[in-house]
């Protein structure tokens, strides 16, 4: 069995993040979690499930894609037609990582 687990910052601070954690067992997922950890303003927020739903989609579709994501990696999305999107995420991730309680942390960038 393998377990795989990151964090998907939503916001700009250390409080707003998805936490994502699923097993698997003989290519067959036997959990999966999703910890939703934020408050937000609402179009960032539907933007984001958005591409998080996406993601997970992807990530469960395709178990050997998130065996490469290093474990408690910092998983950003981006909108690949949303440039305008992706500025203001990735400025909040930078702030994100200002605060965050892993100072090291490895980031993972993913287009949706």
């Amino acid at each position: 069995m393998t377990a795989t687990r990151f964090v998907v910052p939503l916001q700009g601070s250390p409080i707003d993040r998805y936490r994502h954690y699923h097993a698997l067992d003989r290519r067959v997922v036997t959990e999966f979690t999703i910890q939703y950890e934020a408050e937000m303003n609402r179009l960032f927020e539907e933007k984001y499930d958005e591409l998080f739903t996406e993601f997970n989609r992807y990530v469960v579709e395709h178990p050997a894609f998130s065996k490469r994501i290093p474990a408690d990696a910092l998983v950003v999305l981006l909108d690949k037609n949303d440039p305008v999107f992706n500025r203001e995420n990735l400025r909040r991730v930078k702030k994100y990582l200002k605060h965050d309680d892993q100072p090291h942390r490895p980031v993972v960038y993913v287009q949706v």
